[in-house]
């Protein structure tokens, strides 16, 4: 009773915890966010006093919360460009190269070397040959980005993201000079890395789930039923003590209009199929035995998700086989 206590303990730990980093993540976000807004309202003046807002919007928390998420899925802060401003960038850049290649002189004045000319001549050449050659493979690219933020398959994710590297739709400003400092990658980029990163998010979530719900199971003997199916026949996981014992076993008591209140008693003596695979009447009453995991999730599975019952029971026995092939 002791460890089941602290099973539980550290479950509802772990849902606070989870609580707290999202109030957290609304506050950092508020606060930069105010502060913001008074460094605009100061550098406006009596102006700024007038036109900008005193108080933060919770539409405004919002957004900087998505920012910083996005941020998190794409491995740290990004901006995010548009097609047509990657395009203007590119543009900008490759005309501001041409003419420090022509001029020989940097914005001070100062005179470039001759392997600084050199390298100013290669970044001019290369941004010059992304935007005026990458087109097709950045369509191509973007239409797989596109179709792969929703395939909810994390190998065709990766097989998009590569190539929309290759195709230049994310960088960094320190080496190509796109962008305003930093990071930067195009919205179709940015909206798959995010797909992923939630992907892998409710991936970990489920593992997490199925440890506690294994570490359960092993503490404690269960007293009470998975479910109820639609005609009010409950369900038991019982610990069987005729082979085969690594495999689950699920008793689903007969149909019958007695089946309310008080718990009835599987028949000590069934017969169960022998490939372990199907489930068979059992004595008088029909009490059904099914053995085997494809059994329960063939079960699992013929339960109806719109029902209130039946999806109770389904979800109770998805947890039971996760957490069995943790095991």
């Amino acid at each position: 009773m002791a460890r089941r206590r602290g099973v539980l303990e550290r479950e509802e730990e772990a849902e606070k915890e989870k609580r707290r980093e999202t109030r957290t993540l609304r506050d950092e976000a508020r606060h930069a966010l105010r502060e913001q807004l008074a460094e605009q309202r100061e550098a406006a003046g009596e102006e700024g006093e007038q036109l900008l807002p005193a108080e933060v919007s919770e539409v405004a928390v919002s957004l900087e919360v998505q920012k910083r998420q996005e941020a998190l899925a794409c491995g740290g802060q990004v901006e995010v460009l548009s097609r047509e401003a990657l395009q203007q960038a590119e543009s900008d850049l490759a005309v501001e190269l041409e003419l420090q290649a022509a001029n020989g002189i940097d914005s001070d004045g100062r005179d470039f070397s001759a392997a600084d000319l050199e390298g100013i001549v290669a970044r001019r050449d290369l941004i010059k040959h992304r935007r005026d050659t990458f087109g097709p493979a950045r369509d191509a690219a973007q239409e797989g980005l596109r179709a792969a933020a929703s395939s909810g398959d994390a190998a065709v994710m990766e097989a998009a993201l590569e190539a929309a590297r290759a195709a230049a739709l994310e960088g960094d400003c320190d080496e190509d000079g796109i962008g305003p400092g930093g990071r930067w990658v195009a919205a179709e980029t940015r909206d798959v890395y995010t797909a992923l990163h939630e992907m892998h998010k409710y991936r970990d979530e489920r593992v997490a789930e199925g440890r506690r719900q294994l570490e359960l199971s092993q503490t404690i003997v269960r007293t009470a039923p998975l479910g109820r199916d639609r005609y009010g026949r409950r369900h038991w996981l019982v610990q069987p003590l005729e082979e085969p014992r690594d495999q689950p076993h699920v008793w689903c008591e007969p149909r019958s209009s007695e089946l309310v209140g008080g718990i009835v008693e599987p028949p000590r003596e069934a017969s169960r199929a022998a490939d372990g695979g199907e489930s068979r009447p059992c004595g008088k009453r029909d009490w059904q035995h099914f053995v085997g995991e494809s059994a329960c999730a063939a079960l699992a599975a013929s339960l109806d998700e719109r029902g209130e019952r039946e999806s109770h029971l389904r979800a109770s026995l998805e947890r039971t086989l996760r957490s069995r092939q943790l095991q």
